[in-house]
């Protein structure tokens, strides 16, 4: 049930609105970084194997439509990163 006297309470609003705006940052940060390992590897583009190709292009398909990474593509993307 809501409980709408909280909703309506200043504090809290001003509580979750820094709660959203803080996860906002957070989330900014990651796909950040998450582009640069993409245009780190798209650097060395020519020289991965085709897989690794299509999933460097499918990773910055995910991030243009504002969906995150999974945590396994996000390792397989650092791997590539770090060999590139």
């Amino acid at each position: 049930m809501l409980d709408f006297k909280k909703l309506m309470d200043p504090e809290h609003q001003a509580r979750m609105r820094a709660e959203r705006e803080a996860e906002s940052l957070k989330r900014e940060a990651k796909d950040k970084e998450m582009n640069a390992l993409i245009d780190q590897c798209l650097d060395v583009y020519e020289t991965l194997p085709a897989r690794e190709r299509d999933f460097v292009r499918s990773c910055r398909a995910r991030l243009g439509t504002f969906l995150p990474l999974t945590e396994p593509q996000e390792k397989w993307l650092r791997s590539i990163a770090d060999r590139s």
